[in-house]
């Protein structure tokens, strides 16, 4: 990740408090502190000062700004001198799964949980960057980040809504099934099984939209899906006759 992200992600926090609490991970990421330039915000290191860090910025220095480093992040709340304030003003935490949200321009507090589900699609830096070009960071919601994940994992690479990705991966089936060296392989397990949670997530999706439900026994959701909604035109065809 750039430090120009990570700027811009504490800038952010920045814009709506005047403390920011910077929680690394055994000090994996104390060189990307170090090198921040933040004007007007100063950055304070905690180690065992955590009495006076408190003394400073509600007492000394109250208009300022402050980003105040712990190297282990927060400590046990019986252990917390600074528990006050962290429950008053924001925590980035500088883990992996934050760091990856800020790369993509979204809020590691928002977007964590999403981050976090989809390990295998995240840990692909191609997708990462197409996913990056594909994010609109004032208007990306959960659902919309997972829809614009599985589009780029789909035959279109983008989508506007979920039935345009279907669409795709039938389109695809019918071309994989059509050449020669053809082994009875399914698209969507082809292509989303780069991270099984993003196709548990898909399968979902497939359930909830259009009542399909994958039985275990099937190898072919797709191919299987085409045939289940075949079958019931069918069947609401013979019920109006």
């Amino acid at each position: 990740m750039s430090n120009q992200a990570l700027e811009k992600a504490l800038n952010a926090l920045f814009e709506q408090s005047r403390l920011v609490f910077f929680d690394d991970e055994n000090g994996k990421n104390r060189a990307e502190f170090d090198e921040l330039e933040l004007p007007d915000i100063e950055k304070i290191i905690t180690d065992n000062n955590e009495f006076t860090v408190k003394y400073r910025v509600l007492r000394q220095e109250r208009e300022k700004k402050f980003l105040i480093y712990r190297k282990d992040g927060a400590p046990k709340d019986e252990n917390n001198w600074l528990l006050d304030l962290q429950m008053s003003y924001p925590v980035y935490k500088a883990d992996e799964i934050s760091l990856i949200a800020s790369d993509l321009n979204l809020s590691p507090e928002r977007f964590y949980t999403t981050v976090k589900a989809f390990p295998g699609f995240f840990a692909n830096r191609d997708l990462r960057n197409r996913l990056k070009r594909a994010v609109d960071p004032s208007a990306e919601t959960e659902d919309t980040l997972r829809l614009k994940m599985l589009a780029i994992l789909s035959p279109l690479k983008k989508a506007d809504d979920f039935e345009q990705v279907v669409m795709s991966l039938i389109k695809g089936q019918l071309e994989l099934e059509k050449s020669s060296d053809y082994a009875a392989e399914d698209i969507a397990t082809k292509n989303f099984g780069i991270d099984l949670s993003l196709y548990a997530y898909f399968l979902q999706k497939m359930k909830a939209e259009y009542g399909y439900e994958k039985k275990a026994s099937v190898a072919l959701p797709i191919k299987d899906f085409v045939f289940a909604l075949f079958h019931d035109h069918l069947a609401k065809g013979d019920a109006g006759n």
